[in-house]
């Protein structure tokens, strides 16, 4: 058996897509939710992919694909 993942931790590396830019802040769309996410380096435009590398609160940390 495992345990039942919920909330941010189940979206830890899944791939998501940029809504709007991101330098570094902005908002991504996964699972027909849209996210605040912070970019940890570099810059992405709206329509790249992201993948989720974590999570503070709601906010969720991203890195460009």
């Amino acid at each position: 058996r495992t345990s039942a993942i919920m909330g941010t931790a189940a979206l830890i590396g899944k791939e998501a897509i940029a809504r709007t830019e991101l330098a570094p802040e902005g908002y991504v769309f996964i699972a027909g939710e849209r996210w605040r996410a912070r970019l940890e380096s570099g810059a992405a435009a709206i329509g790249d992919h992201v993948r989720i590398t974590g999570a503070e609160g709601y906010q969720l940390r991203v890195e460009k694909l």
